[in-house]
């Protein structure tokens, strides 16, 4: 556990330092060993991937996605064991990470700071597979980014066939047509917020339940009204805030408020934070732009705060999704 918690603040250290490949890769290394050779009982959905895989090592089918079947499918044939398919799991997510940070000339360890800090790096030891599907969408991002829309449906498709939920993913190809007039943001916001509180929880508990059938019942992981409340005063505030520093309001920040507004309607409902993280991810690749490319003459204060707020996250969710007691797999 001490490791989690200072993994953070290590990335962050790094990120003062002049770019070295060498540090770059044993990052990668570490993340993806953390990840990859995790005993199967880390992660509340590590079990099922492990029946799962023994299930077609015997030649029983599963009903999973196209993608992940044929990724199990193909490391039982050529190696047979569980631990390589994490690890190739792992490379599948944290290569479209890296990928895209260095496209967009990120430092790379701040990118990695928000990574571990606002939780993805931690839901990629519990819900491994649709980790996949996000690390796929946000290559669909990237892509609408730099107006390569055809790659960038081609990635999203891609993303699908890892995880159908990613099918929410298609708004990527959107994104750009979100206005960024104020007052139109702020209706959307409270809009959203209504829906969010008014409708009840478990409505749309059960329409999501049929994607996570075999994982946990409609019932799990509904957090505390007053808690979700406050979390949705909390999160809408910071975005005001990031809308007053960024003075470019580009694809990434238009992707932003979209998550802050798929957050405000599924924040109270079970599993709505596995739908959220296909729009949170954007924040590892936005903030560490963002911290050099604002309004503000002192760099620093959107240093400070974007810091604070991901750490503040890291707080609030750790040790969320079973990950602790984390042991090796060769710890057994």
């Amino acid at each position: 556990m001490f490791g989690f918690v200072i993994l953070p603040f290590l990335m962050l250290l790094f990120s003062t330092l002049r770019r070295n490949k060498v540090l770059i890769f044993l990052s990668f290394l570490l993340l993806w060993l953390i990840a990859g050779l995790r005993d199967s009982s880390v992660g509340t959905d590590t079990f099922n991937y492990e029946f799962a895989f023994n299930s077609f090592s015997r030649g029983v089918d599963r009903n999973v996605e196209p993608f992940w079947k044929y990724l199990n499918l193909l490391v039982i044939k050529v190696f047979g064991s569980f631990q390589i398919f994490l690890l190739t799991a792992q490379v599948l997510i944290l290569i479209p990470i890296y990928y895209v940070a260095k496209k967009l000339q990120l430092n790379m360890f701040l990118m990695l700071f928000f990574y571990i800090s606002l939780y993805i790096f931690a839901y990629s030891l519990n819900i491994t597979r649709q980790c996949v599907a996000i690390s796929m969408s946000l290559l669909c991002l990237y892509n609408v980014s730099i107006n390569q829309n055809k790659k960038a449906f081609g990635w999203s498709v891609v993303s699908i066939l890892f995880h159908y939920s990613a099918a929410v993913t298609l708004l990527y190809l959107i994104v750009n047509k979100i206005p960024t007039k104020l007052p139109i943001q702020l209706i959307a916001m409270f809009a959203t917020i209504l829906i969010g509180v008014v409708i009840p929880g478990e409505l749309f508990g059960y329409i999501l339940s049929y994607a996570y059938e075999d994982y946990a019942r409609v019932s799990d992981n509904v957090g505390a009204f007053e808690g979700n409340l406050y979390f949705l005063i909390i999160l809408n505030s910071f975005y005001l805030f990031i809308y007053w520093v960024d003075g470019e309001k580009g694809t990434f920040f238009k992707a932003f408020f979209l998550f802050v507004l798929i957050s405000n309607m599924l924040i109270r409902i079970p599993f709505g934070m596995r739908v959220i993280t296909y729009f949170s991810v954007v924040q590892i690749i936005y903030f560490p732009h963002l911290i050099h490319n604002n309004r503000l003459s002192s760099k620093e204060v959107v240093f400070f705060v974007l810091v604070a707020y991901a750490l503040a996250i890291y707080w609030m969710n750790f040790g969320f999704g079973g990950i602790f007691p984390y042991t090796f797999y060769f710890d057994r």
